[in-house]
């Protein structure tokens, strides 16, 4: 087989196999944060850019992944310097998307049936905030005007099926499923069905928050390498989310990024030199969009994550025995 121009022996082959490691989510849950704090370990190989997608075909309107031709070495050949006795890591939050989870969760299971598989699960309703913030600020796809009330409203209402369009529907589903990227059980649930519970992590934001370095060396074990190598780790927030003071230049530093995240990633310090400077220069006054959450939309909240936070409690202590929950968890238990 070769990998690159590379060729290797089928025990070289068969170690690659049991050598990858995949973030699957949540979208705006800390996973570029720890993307780069487990890009750092040795043992471990990131992506050239960390949103690869590639179980999703690369876009939502553009099926590149092919089935019956996919190949480890068609995998491999995404990241540089790989070896048999290292770990590829790519993060691609999107993997637990409800439009693709299930033909995700299969390509990953056809090409990499060994692959570890990281979740970080964060309280829907912050998630949701981010991922509205996120969309309005960064990628415009909520309009300046459009108020949180008025997206959640939106995300409860839409139908896709009534929109012919492939691209135009691509981008509604991209926009208004936020709240079904809550719905952790669901998507745990769907994954289970081609992975062992041993093959999956499953972490809280909130603790990820408190203390990295916990999470981090809990995901080490997981994986099964060393986690001493964060004993004296400097953890730094990447991705932070920032309200901008001029948005073309926040537009542009995004792309900029995005162009060159394969040379960047080369260099993390000289990245986050950048970063920081950014945030400086372009950072405006801290976001409130907490308070703008009417009566009727935190009720239609409420009523909708409910049901799944205790199914989710039920999975989890069921599959992974996991006793201790975060606040979010244990009010929906108590709340009627």
């Amino acid at each position: 087989m070769l990998v690159g121009t590379k060729r290797i022996s089928k025990l070289e082959e068969k170690n690659i196999m049991r050598g990858n490691i995949i973030i699957c989510g949540g979208p705006r849950c800390g996973t570029t944060s720890l993307f780069r704090y487990l890009g750092y370990h040795p043992q471990i190989i990131i992506s050239n850019k960390k949103e690869m997608n590639y179980f999703m075909g690369g876009s939502y309107t553009k099926n590149q992944f092919k089935k019956n031709n996919a190949t480890i070495a068609d995998y491999c050949n995404l990241f540089k310097d790989y070896g048999p006795n290292k770990w590829s890591l790519e993060a691609s939050p999107l993997y637990m998307h409800p439009s693709v989870m299930e033909i995700v969760a299969e390509r990953i299971s056809t090409v990499l049936p060994a692959a570890k598989l990281i979740f970080i699960l964060r309280d829907p309703l912050k998630r949701l905030l981010s991922q509205y913030l996120s969309e309005k600020i960064k990628r415009s796809r909520v309009t300046k005007d459009s108020s949180f009330n008025s997206y959640v409203n939106s995300c409860l209402t839409y139908d896709d099926k009534i929109i012919s369009d492939k691209s135009e529907r691509a981008r509604v589903i991209l926009n208004f499923e936020g709240l079904d990227l809550g719905c952790y059980a669901i998507t745990l649930t769907k994954y289970l069905e081609y992975f062992d519970p041993k093959q999956i992590f499953v972490g809280f934001s909130e603790d990820f928050f408190n203390d990295p370095k916990v999470t981090v060396q809990k995901i080490c074990h997981f994986i099964g390498v060393d986690s001493t190598v964060y004993d004296f780790f400097q953890f730094t927030v990447e991705n932070k989310q920032i309200n901008p003071k001029n948005k073309l230049l926040y537009k542009l530093a995004l792309n900029v990024n995005q162009f060159a995240e394969p040379v960047l990633n080369k260099f993390p310090r000289i990245k986050n030199q950048i970063r920081e400077i950014h945030n400086q220069i372009n950072s405006g006054s801290n976001n409130t969009i907490e308070m703008s959450i009417d009566v009727k939309t935190s009720e239609q909240l409420f009523e909708f994550f409910t049901p799944q936070n205790r199914l989710l409690i039920t999975l989890l202590s069921n599959v992974w025995k996991i006793k201790i929950f975060p606040s979010w968890l244990e009010k929906s238990l108590t709340n009627n």
